[in-house]
C-alpha cells in the first residue's frame, strides 16, 4: 500500500525514527535471552526519548505479516529461515513437540 488505508497518510518513503537504535534494540535484547529461541517477536515503540522495548513474543503470528502481501510466508525471507530452522531439527525433537510448546 502507499497510503494507509484508514487514514490516507503516505506510507512509501516514510522512514521510522531511531529505526538503526530500534533494531540494536532488538538484537540487544535477542542475545540477552539466549540459546533456545530461533524467532522472537520483538514490540519496540518508538519515542521522543528513543526506542523503548515493550514484549518480546516467544510465538509471533505470521498471519499478520501475510495478509497485507496477499502471500504465503513461504515466498519471503522469514518463511525459508523458519525453513532452514525446522530442516535442522532432529526429527525426535519435532514428533514430541507438544501443538503450543513454550521454548526452554
Amino acid at each position: 500500500l502507499t497510503r494507509h488505508p484508514a487514514t490516507g497518510a503516505a506510507i512509501n518513503d516514510r522512514a521510522v525514527p531511531d529505526f538503526a537504535a530500534a533494531t540494536a534494540l532488538a538484537v540487544r535484547a535477542h542475545a540477552a535471552i539466549g540459546d533456545g529461541f530461533t524467532i522472537i517477536g520483538w514490540d519496540i515503540g518508538v519515542t521522543a526519548d528513543g526506542p523503548v522495548l515493550i514484549e518480546g513474543n516467544w510465538n509471533p503470528g505470521g498471519e499478520t505479516l501475510q495478509l497485507p502481501q496477499g502471500e504465503g510466508l513461504a515466498a519471503r525471507r522469514l518463511g525459508q529461515l523458519f525453513l532452514h530452522h525446522l530442516e535442522r531439527l532432529p526429527p525426535e525433537t519435532w514428533r514430541a513437540a507438544r501443538a503450543v510448546q513454550r521454548e526452554p
